[in-house]
């Protein structure tokens, strides 16, 4: 503590000899008016100077210049004001022309008509058609009450149609999808290898359809709902077989799948 006391007031008294070695200068009279000088010489002047009124006031006189001009050139003298308004206003004259008349028909007897009709019908008249045109549904020369009187075109009571649409399915109509044993199986949790006489289940997964049931692991499924199944068989899916006939240790045994 001693030691650190002596250090600061060495410290102390050289700092104080430094100071008293310095030359003492008296301040000038007008330094408090120099240094308000220098502030006010610094700080941001209010308003705009004349260049900055001039840039924007020539290019405002200029456009309010030809704002005038235009307006000058459009509003016009009063004479050709009234006179454009009268051209406006005068009647504008069409001329008529004679309503054209319809040249005269020709009357024809039945016979001519039957003969026209004849010809135009038979095969010689008619233009030979190639496999992009298109046939015309109106060759025969039936008209459209014709055509809605056919047999195919009849509306009839709901209960009483004669036929029904060719190809008329169900909104909610689905193709049948089938596949191996082995996919359709997999479904109710059984995987199966082809054996002679059938399918041998080689393991049944827990809580499944096939477990819930009571198929075993070794059991040889020959049937599904009375249908002799082997490796070449198709199912549908969805799997819908209710009753599956397997050989457990050489004995028969008929399991019925519980949902």
């Amino acid at each position: 503590m001693l030691d650190e006391k002596q250090a600061s007031d060495e410290i102390e008294s050289d700092v104080a000899e430094l100071l008293r070695s310095l030359r003492r200068v008296d301040a000038p009279g007008d330094m408090l008016f120099r240094i308000r000088a220098r502030i006010a010489d610094r700080a941001p002047r209010g308003g705009l100077g004349w260049r900055a009124v001039l840039a924007y006031a020539m290019p405002l006189a200029l456009l309010a210049a030809g704002v005038i001009a235009y307006l000058a050139l459009l509003g016009g003298s009063p004479e050709t004001v009234v006179d454009e308004s009268a051209a406006v206003n005068a009647p504008i004259l069409i001329n008529a022309e004679p309503p054209s008349t319809a040249p005269d028909v020709a009357i024809e007897t039945v016979a001519t008509n039957r003969r026209e009709v004849s010809a135009t019908n038979s095969s010689a008249a008619q233009p030979s058609r190639t496999g992009s045109q298109a046939l015309d549904v109106r060759d025969n020369r039936t008209t459209s009450t014709d055509e809605a009187a056919r047999e195919g075109r009849r509306i009839m009571p709901r209960g009483m149609e004669t036929r029904q649409r060719d190809g008329h399915k169900p909104r909610d109509f689905q193709e049948p999808v089938f596949l191996s044993p082995s996919d359709v199986l997999d479904q109710i949790g059984l995987k199966v290898v082809s054996v002679d006489g059938g399918l041998r289940v080689e393991s049944v997964r827990d809580r499944s359809l096939a477990g819930r049931s009571g198929v075993r692991q070794g059991d040889v499924i020959e049937a599904i709902d009375d249908r002799k199944i082997d490796k070449n068989s198709m199912l549908s899916v969805p799997f819908n077989g209710r009753i599956l006939k397997v050989v457990r240790d050489g004995t028969p045994v008929v399991v019925e799948l519980k949902p």
